[in-house]
């Protein structure tokens, strides 16, 4: 199972696509909770975004 979560990035087209980074993730069974700045896999950070971009929605597709 491949599970993808989408950055949206900055910019004025809120349903653009092209406006999201896809970041690949490839294992099963894991949680991943997002806040502003930061991504979190099982209670251990996963990323961390500087501040030009923030997460501000992400999901988690099988």
């Amino acid at each position: 199972v491949i599970r993808t979560l989408e950055q949206k990035g900055g910019g004025c087209f809120e349903n653009n696509k092209e406006d999201f980074r896809p970041l690949v993730v490839t294992s099963t069974g894991d949680v991943y909770v997002a806040t502003w700045y930061r991504i979190y896999k099982n209670d251990n950070q996963l990323f961390t975004l500087d501040s030009d971009y923030a997460y501000d929605m992400f999901c988690v597709v099988e």
